[in-house]
């Protein structure tokens, strides 16, 4: 059935090793959302406890305008995780990204979220801002990032589309165009040719497969923390977060801003300073790492769920 525009959906797909964060994305997002619509979650999942389920639930439940369900996957993407190359700190659940047009024949359209963010801002103006003729919109990775894929071991055409594609910490799916297309069979004949060469797993499989037909939606939609140390330096680029004081308190960014080739002064500050998704994209995040930019965002939002304690008492 065709999905009703005052009900959006939003997906995750995380282990249970994310569930703390997960919380903190949960609460954070139902706090800044528009009440004008409903919003379900769906969690893919494989290993999610019950009691984890049940305090998930918990903190949906305390916004009158939500739901959530929880998907059991299973065994899904076990073969093709395995012959994953470039695994890096990605997990496994984040294949399930590729598979939603299939899995969900009752959804036109959804919104799909990583857990490793903080909402700051109403997202769901991202949901209406994907053309009925693509399959999917996203935030336009910035031209920053050029020497990145350029130094990647890959094919000369995958890194130009790669240069011009999209994060995958956000995205809004056009599940009904994808279905029309047989979309699904594309996406799995990539996915097991070139889980050689693939760095960011099913983001890379999913601008490769759909790079003709991808929205951009504004870079304040999925502000990465890297990107501090990305535009600390006019001249270098440097991706990897540090977690040390000094690049905590580092503000310097400001007087590089007008270097990059993708996104004016003007885009990039508004997402620096005024972020509607802060993503911390790398392997450093706010509950692995003592000093880490946009750190006290990520706990205020954990105070105000169920797992509070348990990250305090971790140890």
């Amino acid at each position: 059935m065709a999905i009703n525009e005052l009900n959006i959906p939003v997906f995750f797909a995380f282990d249970n090793n994310y569930v703390i964060p997960a919380a903190v994305a949960f609460h954070s997002l139902l706090a800044n959302v528009n009440v004008s619509y409903k919003y379900h979650f769906i969690v893919l999942h494989e290993d999610i406890s019950e009691e984890n389920r049940d305090l998930l639930a918990q903190v949906v439940s305390l916004f009158s305008n939500a739901s959530v369900e929880f998907r059991d996957m299973g065994e899904s993407f076990k073969n093709e995780w395995e012959n994953i190359k470039g695994k890096g700190h990605y997990t496994k659940e984040c294949l399930y990204k590729l598979v939603p047009m299939l899995e969900f024949p009752q959804y036109d359209k959804i919104i799909w979220s990583d857990v490793d963010v903080v909402f700051k801002d109403d997202i769901s103006d991202v949901f209406f801002m994907l053309s009925e003729e693509n399959y999917i919109a996203g935030v336009r990775v910035c031209g920053k990032l050029d020497k990145y894929y350029e130094n990647m071991n890959m094919p000369a055409e995958i890194k130009s589309i790669l240069k011009n594609g999209i994060g995958a910490g956000i995205l809004v799916y056009n599940l009904k165009k994808m279905r029309e297309d047989n979309i699904y069979d594309d996406i799995m004949i990539a996915l097991q040719g070139m889980s050689s060469i693939v760095v960011q797993p099913e983001q890379d499989i999913l601008n490769i497969v759909l790079k003709d037909k991808i929205d951009y939606i504004p870079l304040r939609y999925c502000f990465c923390t890297y990107m501090y140390n990305l535009f600390k330096d006019r001249h270098k680029m440097k991706l990897k977060v540090k977690g040390n004081l000094f690049n905590y308190l580092f503000k310097g960014y400001r007087k590089n801003l007008g270097f990059d080739t993708i996104y004016s002064e003007k885009e990039l500050l508004e997402a620096f300073e005024s972020p509607a998704i802060i993503h911390y994209a790398t392997s450093t995040k706010p509950w692995n790492t003592l000093f880490t930019k946009r750190k006290s965002d990520w706990l205020y939002c954990l105070l105000k769920t169920p797992f509070w304690k348990r990250y305090i008492f971790r140890y």
